[in-house]
């Protein structure tokens, strides 16, 4: 059959090339029907198929000469290899091996019983067997007496198949072959099995053919690559890759140590190049195209998964639909009521400390019915609620936005002046920015420094704080503009539907519909409802004035100002600063900032406010002189309740808040370091004339400028803001005016958008001006002060009046009448001059002695 099959060109090259005879003999004896699909692929030039594993006939060949026609039954030892019986250990800590450790040793330990059948054509002796773990299957060792070694070998493949046992693992027969090399069993863990084997020569090289044949009835190959001729590597090598790994365990496990044509081989596994590692060493190698690209990737993928998700929070941060807090405080506005209607049922009385907040408000009726007048406006510009500290700001700015559906509040005191990952993680919290990702912005820095230490080019990776700040305030314009255009939408839909209806009525057409007539009546007279814009509140801007050049505070404004410029939500800004109208200002050039100013309660209502917190076992008279001097500021007012309820009286509590606000006065304004407690009195005596000098050069104001303010504010509530800045101590600068409100001494009052009086910061410190003025040492000291350096100003200007007098004496003008008029009327403008200095530094003398006189220690 098979001669049938070749071509005549084939049969005269057999003829002339007979082929040996220990091959004839050995294609004429064997059983194992792959040799024979070997044979046939290589006459045939068709390619083998694992299906084709039928014995066929085998090809008519001459007989042997050397050998006998019935051979007798030789007795042989051989060793079979049983694949896919474990799992292949591809890992090193491969978790499939603590599953199946229970089953392989009870399997290795019945594989005579399971696997080698009872009866065979001739004798059969099973003598051992040696497992395989790492490469999924054991060796079995035995004696056979027969014609070939190949008989046991097919009689125990028939007997698999016949019973069809298969690897519980992948439910793939278990596989039978005979070992023709020496196999080698290891237990390294680096060297694991690859569908790749490594076949080096201990001879010359045989040929690709001669290699298939002996390697593909362990399965499909892919390739076979020869070393080059020109490589001087030693050993020589060939790389035959499998499709799958058991042919390669397989082929490793029978063939190693064998000889082809003369040249024994030695098999290893070799690890395969996956593409995985070709593509990371390119990009690896190419930093500054691949990084680009991933940083592109990176924000894509940012954009278009997390930014969403980081919009949806902060709308929800927003609008509060997911908020607890209603229900909460509804709960807790229930349990206070109860209580309190309890508490007055059991003591008879009512809890006036309660109503307390409600009377703090009617000093503020007007300025909240402006913040709300102006709520219900489109916003076009930044609305500023200033004040001195303890003036109620921020409660009348939540009092006014209480009933907002759209509300959010971010408090700068929160975040500036902490490090940079704190004020990231508080301002994503207050806003509600989720998933915030921290840790990958302090890495980031960290991974760019060490490509930029290896690669020698930034990567650009590291994000500053100004741009995770941008980020989250861009994602806050995202989400108000959503919330407002909702509404804009809706409001359009009702508006469009009520046009078209009022249209088609107009011309006598019926609007097909399911809804009644009486729906369609209620529809087109139902109200529009009016856009709630939404409003954002920045508490704390500018508080303290060390952390004024936090960015924190230049991004928040910016981001007002294009909130208001493009109509997204309503910013109120809360300030004790002074400065904050002008840094504002700045941000909105062309626009009039919304200013709402707040001062103290009157009298009257501070003297209510204290009653109805103390109660009435204090005398009206009693309270109404402590509340005279501390004025209507609410956080003094507050600090009296509280000491005249730890057991103080009012007039010790009283004055003890004022020895606290000299000392602050005296230590802010002259530069004293006062000591906290000490009285007026005992204080008077320190010296401040070392002090001038540290208090000019750590403020911008010198102490006898402030006690100028001192004297005029002890003397009037207010004084004139020009009129101060241009009088002789201050000459025209603002400078120190400027840094006195800014340290909280003074406060700036403005009347259309322009500085126009001064008046003490807080109430009680104009109390604390006149203790200070009426302590004679101290006036006497600091008169001496100011009496000197006007003493000195006077004399550098008489001796610049006289050195004028001096240069037009001496000038000897032409015959010309005209000069001579004017150089005669300088002289006496300046003799007038010269006459008024030498006046003044007389009495600034004699006021000096009068001064002396009082600090005088009696010498």
């Amino acid at each position: 059959m098979l001669n049938q099959a070749l071509s005549p060109g084939i049969l005269r090259r057999a003829v002339r090339r007979p082929p040996p005879a220990a091959a004839l003999w050995r294609l004429a004896t064997t059983a194992n029907p792959r040799y024979y699909l070997a044979a046939r692929s290589v006459q045939t030039s068709q390619p083998v198929k694992d299906s084709e594993a039928e014995p066929i006939a085998p090809p008519v060949l001459p007989p042997d000469p050397n050998k006998p026609v019935d051979a007798a039954p030789v007795t042989v030892k051989g060793t079979i290899w049983f694949d896919n019986i474990f799992p292949i250990k591809y890992w090193k800590y491969d978790p499939r091996w603590i599953l199946v450790r229970n089953y392989a040793n009870d399997f290795a330990k019945a594989a005579n019983k399971r696997l080698i059948p009872t009866e065979f054509p001739s004798s059969f002796k099973y003598l051992g067997l040696t497992p395989n773990w790492k490469e999924g299957g054991l060796f079995v060792h035995f004696k056979y007496e027969g014609h070939s070694v190949e008989e046991p070998v097919e009689t125990i493949r028939s007997h698999i198949e016949q019973h069809g046992f298969r690897s519980y693992q992948n439910l793939q027969m278990v596989r039978v072959y005979l070992v023709k090399g020496r196999p080698w069993v290891d237990d390294m863990i680096g060297r694991l099995p690859s569908e790749i084997v490594k076949v080096e020569f201990t001879g010359p090289d045989p040929s690709v053919e001669e290699l298939y044949k002996e390697f593909r009835p362990y399965g499909k190959i892919v390739n076979i690559t020869m070393q080059p001729g020109d490589s001087k590597t030693v050993p020589r090598f060939a790389l035959i890759e499998y499709m799958r790994v058991r042919s390669a365990t397989s082929a490793r496990n029978c063939l190693n140590g064998e000889a082809i044509s003369g040249t024994g081989i030695n098999i290893n596994y070799e690890k395969p190049h996956r593409k995985s590692e070709s593509a990371w060493n390119w990009f690896s190698s190419h930093p500054r195209i691949t990084i680009p690209i991933l940083l592109a990737l990176g924000a894509g993928i940012t954009y278009v998964v997390f930014d969403p998700v980081r919009v949806f929070f902060i709308t929800n941060q927003l609008t509060g639909r997911f908020s607890l807090k209603a229900y909460t405080g509804a709960a807790e506005q229930l349990w206070s009521s109860t209580t309190s209607t309890l508490g007055s049922m059991w003591t008879g009385q009512k809890h006036r400390e309660q109503q307390a907040p409600a009377e703090t408000w009617t000093e503020r009726q007007a300025d909240l019915a402006r913040l709300q007048h102006h709520l219900k406006q489109t916003p076009d510009t930044i609305v500023l609620v200033a004040g001195p500290k303890g003036s109620g700001k921020s409660q009348l700015v939540q009092k006014a936005v209480e009933n907002s559906k759209y509300k959010l509040v971010i408090r700068c005191d929160e975040l500036a002046g902490q490090p940079a990952h704190v004020l990231l993680d508080r301002l994503a919290t207050q806003i509600n920015f989720k998933p915030m990702f921290n840790w990958l912005v302090q890495g980031s820095s960290m991974i760019d420094t060490m490509i930029t230490a290896t690669t020698g080019a930034k990567a650009g990776l590291s994000t500053t704080n100004e741009g995770q700040i941008r980020k989250m305030l861009e994602l806050l314009s995202a989400a108000v503009s959503r919330v407002t255009m909702q509404q804009k939408e809706a409001r359009e839909k009702i508006l469009s539907e009520q046009r078209l209806h009022q249209r088609m009525e107009d011309h006598g057409e019926k609007i097909p519909s399911q809804q009644t007539a009486e729906d369609e009546k209620q529809m087109v007279s139902a109200p529009v409802p009016e856009v709630e814009y939404p409003v954002v509140v920045i508490d704390g801007f500018l508080a303290s004035e060390a952390a004024k050049d936090s960015v924190i505070y230049d991004l928040l404004v910016e981001w007002a100002s294009v909130a208001a410029e493009y109509h997204l939500a309503h910013v109120i800004m809360i300030s004790d600063n002074p400065i904050a109208v002008k840094t504002i200002g700045k941000a909105l050039p062309n626009k009039t900032i919304e200013l709402v100013s707040l001062s103290d309660a009157t009298p009257e209502s501070a003297l209510a406010v204290v009653q109805r917190r103390l109660g009435e076992q204090f005398d009206a008279d009693a309270l109404r002189s402590c509340i005279d001097g501390l004025g209507g500021r609410l956080t003094d007012l507050e600090l009296l309740i509280q000491k005249i309820r730890a057991g103080m009286s009012p007039q010790d509590a009283y004055g003890e808040i004022v020895v606290r606000a000299i000392n602050e006065v005296r230590k802010l304004g002259l530069g004293e370091d006062a000591i906290a407690g000490a009285g007026p009195t005992t204080s008077s005596s320190s010296s401040i004339t070392s002090s001038a000098s540290s208090g000019g050069a750590k403020y911008a104001w010198t102490p006898v400028q402030f006690w100028k303010i001192v004297q005029l504010l002890t003397a009037n509530d207010e004084v004139s803001y020009d009129g101060t800045r241009f009088s002789a101590l201050f000459k025209g600068d603002e400078g120190p005016l400027q840094s006195m409100e800014r340290a909280g001494l003074i406060s700036i009052t403005y009347d259309a958008g322009r500085a126009y009086s001064l008046r003490a910061s807080r109430p009680v410190y104009r109390t604390a001006f006149a203790e200070m003025l009426g302590d004679e040492r101290l006036a006497a000291t600091m008169g001496i002060l100011t009496t000197k350096q006007a003493i000195a100003e006077e004399e550098a200007a008489l001796r610049a009046t006289v050195a004028e007098m001096k240069t037009l004496t001496d000038l000897k003008p032409a015959e010309n009448k005209t000069v001579r008029g004017v150089v005669s009327s300088r002289l006496a403008a300046l003799r007038d001059a010269f006459q008024g200095h030498v006046d003044k530094i007389a009495k600034l003398g004699e006021e000096q002695g009068r001064y002396k006189k009082v600090i005088s220690i009696g010498e």
